[in-house]
């Protein structure tokens, strides 16, 4: 449930120093320098073995190397869509096993993890606790997910032991593990669990999500039953996200509101205690020596360090101030591709169930964005092609719609039927728009106001002003920002949006249950109205039929590459880096043993690391 959180508080983001970046003028010329000098290194990973590329995820939009000057210029300078002269294939990892060890564990020790944000609580039921990958990797330290996502895409019960359903898929039953408990000495049972959920269906947020449970009920002291409005086939996945971790019932009160303590102090069931933390600077916790999975964890301490500037970041990890770092910004991964001193990974061939995607929202409930002819126009406006070779080093793919190739739901014929770019049709919708609306076409176009979405904002801007659109931009911190967008205070607004371990988790963003009026707040973002795409969604959500909830996606997807009220973009690469010593950060696995998704989309699991000293 990361992105209710995600959307309505958004990721605090810092101003990146402009002297912190001007050595990144040019992504494509630094990236020269970088080969050159590890020409060696380079030439070496180059010759191993790689996966094939599928698709990367996005939760906050990918990095892009500041520059000075206009957009114009630097879309010029920086070469065309083909990737200039560079033939280093950046979106394959040098070894897509790296961290995961199949060497015997060492206990002790502790690990230091730079994270790109901070996050101001961890109680998933908070209306201001914010589950961002930073979020996800502190509750993954102190707390545990009801359920997981395995490897291979397919939900196990985590915290749980087991999660079925009647026939009908309106009723399911959660069986806790016996035995295990809070850091407090709290059972964690059904009455645990109760008043969890409770706590999430009062929340302003996340109650959205949860609204089919109808009632929750305790079987015995360990089992719990769920009796929905409908049938909800995917209801497990929910349990993977914000919605499914676990705190001690002692921080919720009897009416289901939660303790403020349960943001600063949490407790929960999970493989670290929590001891310190100082907000922007450190989050810390101890083993936790009574962890109801056996011989875990292996580190006896981890820290968290919010370093919100991505070269310092990478900075401080060559400088051994930390030991692992995440980031969104495929510079850092150019930076360190071929340095043998650190393991290196993205997620470009590991992202499972549906990824992420950096687009633009249009607000089709007022302003010219209404008009499909003006959201038509944007879309044929846009050279994503440009905007890929020219700030993400052509590594990730174009998304031609809500899924890419390689995922179940996607659909060639749908994909193709998506705006490419061309301008002279740009224009021509601009003119049908202008001959029923005479005057000028003005489209203000805001954003976070981080440097990196800066640069691209004033990409888009120079692209279509191009078409005869007159852009104005409006930047803002990032909290103020995803508020106006919950409000609909915005016309076209640059976010990251989607990433689901299956796509009914889209629901709340897409149907027309969820849009409400001008000002209010609304989880469908684009505030799109179309009775026909939650005809598709309420398919996809209640029919346990494999096939038909892939004939009910694709048909959401058409709807959508139709009537654009998101202009996709493409997928975010998450990398991470860690120094040699560190091991096992995303090798983690399931209760049953199988491998589970270990590094995703920037969250870390600390259960599996352990330190080679």
């Amino acid at each position: 449930m990361a992105y209710y959180q995600r959307v309505t508080w958004g990721i605090s983001w810092k101003l990146q120093e402009t002297t912190a970046t001007a050595t990144h003028a040019c992504s494509r010329c630094y990236r020269a320098i970088v080969q050159m000098r590890e020409a060696k290194e380079l030439f070496v990973a180059k010759s191993i073995d790689r996966r094939s590329f599928l698709s990367g995820g996005l939760k906050g939009a990918a990095g892009f190397a500041a520059f000075g000057g206009s957009a114009s210029g630097l879309l010029a300078a920086c070469g065309s869509s083909n990737g200039g002269s560079s033939t280093t294939n950046y979106a394959t990892p040098v070894n897509p096993d790296i961290g995961i060890s199949k060497l015997t564990p060492r206990p002790g020790g502790k690990v230091v993890i730079g994270t790109y944000s901070e996050v101001s609580g961890l109680s998933p039921a908070s209306p201001t606790s914010r589950f961002d990958a930073t979020g996800f990797s502190y509750a993954n330290t102190v707390l545990d997910p009801l359920a997981i996502l395995a490897q291979d895409g397919t939900v196990k019960p985590y915290l749980a032991q087991a999660i079925t359903p009647n026939s009908s898929y309106d009723n399911w039953t959660i069986q806790m593990r016996p035995n295990v408990y809070f850091h407090d000495g709290t059972p964690c049972d059904a009455d645990a669990v109760i008043a969890n959920l409770h706590a999430l269906q009062v929340s302003i947020l996340t109650g959205i999500a949860l609204k089919p449970i109808v009632n929750v009920s305790k079987v015995d002291n360990l089992t719990v039953s769920i009796q929905m409005s409908q049938p909800w086939v995917a209801f497990p996945a929910e349990l993977t996200s914000q919605g499914g971790y676990m705190i001690t019932p002692k921080y919720i009160n009897p009416d289901g509101s939660v303790q403020d303590a349960a943001n600063s102090n949490p407790v929960g069931t999970g493989p670290f205690v929590f001891s310190e933390w100082t907000q922007n600077i450190s989050f810390n916790a101890t083993k936790n020596p009574h962890y109801w999975r056996p011989g875990l964890p292996y580190l006896d301490a981890i820290e968290f360090r919010p370093i919100i500037d991505d070269q310092s970041r990478e900075a401080t990890l060559r400088s051994g101030g930390i030991n692992l770092m995440h980031s969104q910004d495929p510079q850092n991964y150019v930076d360190l591709y071929g340095d043998s001193s650190f393991q290196l990974y993205n997620d470009a061939h590991g992202v499972v169930g549906e990824p992420s995607i950096d687009n633009l929202i249009m607000n089709c409930q007022s302003g010219p964005t209404a008009n499909l002819l003006v959201r038509q126009a944007l879309a044929y406006a846009s050279d994503r092609e440009k905007i890929r070779a020219t700030f993400f080093d052509d590594i990730p793919e174009l998304s031609p719609g809500l899924f890419p190739p390689g995922y179940p739901w996607y659909s060639q014929a749908i994909a193709d039927q998506y705006p490419t770019f061309d301008l002279n049709k740009a224009k021509q919708y601009v003119a049908q728009y202008k001959a029923q609306h005479p005057g000028p076409l003005t489209i203000n176009l805001s954003g976070p106001s981080q440097t990196r979405y800066v640069e691209l904002m004033n990409a888009f801007q120079t692209m279509w002003q191009a078409a005869g659109i007159e852009i104005t931009t409006t930047t803002m911190l990032q909290d103020t920002y995803t508020l106006n967008l919950v409000e609909g205070k915005y016309q076209v607004g640059l976010f990251q949006f989607f990433s689901a371990a299956d796509p009914d988790q889209n629901y709340p963003f897409l149907s027309t249950t969820t849009m409400g009026p001008p000002g209010a707040i609304a989880l469908n973002l684009a505030r799109y109205d179309d009775p026909a795409l939650e005809i598709y969604l309420q398919e996809g959500r209640t029919n346990p039929d494999p096939q038909q909830r892939i004939t009910a996606y694709q048909n959401v997807n058409k709807r959508l590459v139709e009537n654009l009220p998101f202009l996709f973009g493409w997928q975010t690469l998450w990398m991470c880096a860690a120094d040699d010593h560190t091991m096992n950060f995303r090798g983690l696995t399931c209760p049953d043993g199988t491998p589970a998704y270990g590094f995703n989309a920037g969250q870390f699991f600390p259960t599996s690391i352990w330190m080679n000293q």
